[in-house]
């Protein structure tokens, strides 16, 4: 049995990404995603939380920070039509919380896909000895932004 899936990134103007921190060293950056499309979205993580990704440019281009979860998180809700929902860079342990260490330029990505995230091979392929064929689709928005 195999599981073949591949993942298609595409850009939405329909989902606007706003800050809701203070630009400044030392905080965690808080954002807030809205939805101005018929479409629901969900979360690519199992728990369906908006998890970002934190982008630092340098000298040698962007570094990424993505951060870690722990799975038995309470599940996020969707995001639907004129709805909004929080997007952060996820921390698994209280006060490991990822914070802004220097001023810069940075950027914050997220990805939004079209059904609940699944990662896991369904028992019942398995049982049969099936091989997963299947294509998500996400839709990413990101917002770059400068501390002084």
């Amino acid at each position: 049995m195999q599981d073949y899936t591949v993942d298609k990134f595409f850009h939405t103007d329909n989902v606007s990404i706003q800050r809701g921190f203070k630009k400044e060293v030392g905080v965690q950056p808080v954002f807030i995603l809205i939805s101005n499309s018929d479409t629901t979205f969900w979360g690519r993580s199992p728990t369906n939380h908006f998890y970002g990704t934190m982008k630092t440019k340098t000298d040698f281009g962007w570094y990424d920070f993505s951060g870690s979860y722990c799975v038995s998180t309470v599940p996020e809700k969707s995001l639907n039509k004129t709805d909004t929902v929080f997007s952060w860079v996820p921390n698994y342990n209280p006060g490991d919380e990822y914070k802004i260490k220097r001023s810069g330029t940075y950027k914050y990505v997220v990805a939004l896909g079209l059904e609940r995230y699944s990662d896991g091979i369904p028992t019942k392929l398995i049982e049969q000895g099936q091989t997963r064929k299947r294509t998500r689709i996400f839709y990413e928005v990101e917002t770059e932004f400068t501390i002084e």
